[in-house]
């Protein structure tokens, strides 16, 4: 054997770039399981291996090592150096990248072995190296020399790449969170990971998984090896069609629910997302667990760098989803007969307990009614032997799942069978329902909020108000419009003093009206609306670890826009809370947030010219003297608006609800805010209710 000394070549400091960016450690591990498949191998041995010694001993650990070993092409000594030691480009094309190296999130230490013949020398090789996580974070890695050994085999040695994982995070006692051994690596989960993650692999016989020594077989998780194929047309938003490929699967797993696995239609066939749907169609009880496989050639693999399927964008992901939502409804509504007979009665029941209009919602919380009616049924026949007492128990069931209360109806009002009562929990259990019928009526909430806002500041319903003063009162029961983290957060004030001292500065720095040489004055602005003024109001968040944050919102008046004059009078308004010592920097950030609804152009250039906004959206200044921590954003309430309204569209998939009348919402929610017999249609609507 001999051994040399080589440096890393190229473009070294990407793998620094690499090691935190993965998504927890088995996706660091699937990038050398996706070399293996890369480099044609057949079997793929994967080995958690324990420390050699007892069990009850102070030094076992369950994982000491891990060992990834293939029987693909290999790597030739003649080639090594270039396909080992070398890292070509950011864009790696057949494994010649970064992701060899994503070994180093899980443990200290990395060696790699590879066998292959060398078409150079005419011989067989095997070549051999190590690496040190502490190698590529300390100076530069072009410098440091690694050893390499090489040695001549046999031919009858079998090609091959071995990576051993060693020295792992997860066995020191302060492990970062990121080098955690995720949930996949426990011994009961391992395998299905591997299973979930490479089912193309499996289903189609193309590479053989052996874990811990045991071979992955599709009847360790099958009901049968049938599986049933459906090809869709799909046309994106740009106009392009492209064909996508359904694969269900009836697996025999105690975790029944319908999981979809997205892959992309070329390159390496690994999952990129996976998501539970849960379709009305779908009954657990009759059809098991079941695994949706999708595959398209909008689905590509830099979905799966990116870590997220909003890749896509929001609209394409939109229409796509939709795709795949009515795909899976239309296989399941074949398949459960009983589901769909009992649906179609118990929609047509009189005592059914949703009203039309409420049906055409769409409510979360009605298709878990459907559900649970549906077990009910099982246990109680209530709507077979026609049990009027189901208009009393459809009445409660309704109230108890918008309450978030079921189990007490299920035991102590309609003392439902053991068995009942446990498929009923293994519903919520499977699905998540409860939660999901709080989250959409909370996603319903915030964008009602957001049109009524809009309505508010854009819209007539703004001559309505008794003063702009009252705004603040609205504004403070939604501070989650700017930003999530103030999401249930209410109004706390405990410092008199510095209350004070922002006054004061208000009163100097941004008390003042509009005027046309100031170009802040919108001129169309007409009638009692001109007349509004200012609005500014202050709030205080404790961030924990003895830290504040000060928020300071200044709603400037319909009839002024944000100009250059606005701009530099809340800078000073900031640089005086920096340089003043009345004003606490130690531990307190001060959040400042100017907002029209309307920002000139000059103003918008300027705020565009900083630069800070395309990080962080609406941020425009970042002021730190005197050790002071000061943010200054500059928004549109429109912009402001928009922005709440893409994520909420993403977080609850555009949620059907029809918006309440943005007039009702006023004189439902904030009434004493109205302008007595100046409304006489609000008024009448009621009284009519």
């Amino acid at each position: 054997m001999a051994t040399v000394k080589v440096k890393m070549t190229t473009n070294a400091r990407l793998v620094g770039d690499v090691l935190p960016s993965k998504r927890n450690t088995f996706y660091a591990l699937k990038e050398l399981i996706n070399n293996s498949i890369k480099a044609a191998a057949k079997h793929i041995h994967i080995d958690l291996i324990p420390s050699d010694c007892d069990e009850d001993s102070l030094q076992y650990r369950p994982i000491e090592k891990i060992m990834i070993t293939d029987d693909g092409e290999g790597v030739s000594q003649s080639r090594f150096a270039n396909r080992i030691m070398e890292i070509a480009t950011e864009s790696e094309d057949g494994g010649n990248g970064t992701g060899r190296f994503a070994g180093l999130l899980i443990g200290r230490t990395m060696t790699i072995e590879t066998t292959s013949f060398d078409q150079e020398q005419k011989k067989k090789t095997t070549s051999s190296v190590t690496f040190h996580a502490m190698d590529f974070t300390s100076g530069n890695i072009n410098d440091v020399e690694f050893d390499v050994n090489y040695s001549d085999v046999d031919s009858s040695i079998p090609n091959g790449y071995k990576v051993t994982l060693s020295d792992l995070y997860n066995n020191e006692q302060d492990c970062p969170r990121k080098n955690k051994l995720s949930s996949e690596f426990k011994p009961d989960n391992f395998a299905q990971a591997v299973f979930e993650h490479y089912p193309f692999y499996l289903f189609n016989d193309k590479v053989k998984f052996v874990i811990n020594g045991k071979e992955l077989r599709m009847e360790d998780f099958f009901l049968n090896h049938n599986k049933v194929g459906k090809i869709k047309d799909y046309t994106d938003t740009s106009g392009k069609e492209h064909k996508v490929r359904f694969q269900f699967y009836s697996l025999k797993l105690s975790d029944k629910r319908v999981r979809i696995f997205l892959q992309p239609a070329t390159g390496i066939k690994t999952i990129i997302a996976e998501f539970v749907y849960n379709s009305i169609w779908y009954s657990p009880e009759a059809m098991g667990a079941q695994f949706v496989v999708v595959e398209s050639d909008i689905i590509t693999p830099d979905l799966y760098s990116n870590f997220t399927i909003e890749a896509l964008g929001q609209n394409e992901w939109t229409s796509f989803s939709r795709l795949i939502r009515e795909t899976i409804d239309e296989h399941f509504k074949k398949g459960d007969i009983k589901y769909k007979s009992f649906l179609d009665k118990l929609g047509a029941d009189q005592y059914y307990p949703y009203t039309a209009d409420e049906r055409k919602k769409n409510l979360a919380s009605e298709k878990l009614f459907e559900r649970s009616a549906y077990l009910f049924e099982d246990d109680l026949k209530l709507l077979s032997t026609d049990n009027k007492t189901r208009k009393i128990v459809y009445l409660l069931l309704r109230k108890a799942i918008e309450d978030g209360d079921l189990t007490y109806l299920f035991s102590d009002v309609l003392n439902l069978s053991k068995e009942g009562q446990n498929k009923l929990k293994e519903l919520l259990r499977q699905t998540d329902m409860e939660e999901i019928v709080r989250f959409s009526s909370d996603i319903a909430r915030k964008d009602q909020c957001l049109n009524f806002l809009h309505e508010l500041v854009y819209g007539e319903i703004s001559k309505h108000l008794l003063e702009r003063k009252q705004l603040h009162k609205i504004v403070e029961r939604h501070l989650w419009v700017f930003g999530e983290e103030y999401n249930e957060t209410l109004k706390l004030w405990s410092d008199t003093s510095l209350a004070n001292n922002l006054d004061e500065l208000h009163r100097k720095y941004l008390d003042y009206q509009p005027t046309k040489d100031d170009e802040n004055l919108i001129e169309e602005v007409k009638g009692k609306v001109k007349s509004i003024t200012d609005l500014f109001f202050y709030n205080e968040k404790r961030l924990g670890n003895g830290r504040r944050e000060v928020m300071i919102v200044e709603l400037k008046a319909p009839k002024c826009s944000i100009g250059q004059k606005e701009l530099n009078q809340v800078e000073r308004y900031g640089f005086e809370i920096a340089n003043q010592g009345a004003f606490p920097k130690q531990d307190v950030c001060y959040k400042i947030l100017l907002i029209s609804s309307k920002l000139t152009s000059f103003g918008r250039s300027i705020v565009n010219g900083t630069g800070l906004n395309k990080q962080t959206p609406f941020l425009y200044k970042n002021i730190t003297d005197n050790g002071a921590d000061i943010q200054i954003y500059v928004m549109e309430w429109s912009e402001l608006i928009s922005k709440n309204r893409i994520h909420l569209s993403y977080l609850g998939d555009k949620l059907k609800v029809k918006y309440d009348d943005v007039n009702e919402i006023f004189q439902r929610e904030y009434s004493e805010l109205m302008i007595p017999n100046r409304n006489p249609r609000l008024y009448e609507s009621k009284k009519q209710q």
